[in-house]
């Protein structure tokens, strides 16, 4: 029988993440109150 695994958007989000964690490196993750400046 195949398996069957039910997945929500945040968990397909998570796998993809991690998967581009494994063969990148760490990602930057400025968090929700970083502030970022771009210089002209």
């Amino acid at each position: 029988m195949p398996k069957l695994k039910i997945m929500t958007y945040d968990d397909v989000f998570a796998n993809a993440r991690a998967v581009a964690e494994n063969l990148l490196g760490p990602l930057w993750d400025p968090g929700p109150n970083a502030q970022v400046y771009f210089l002209p």
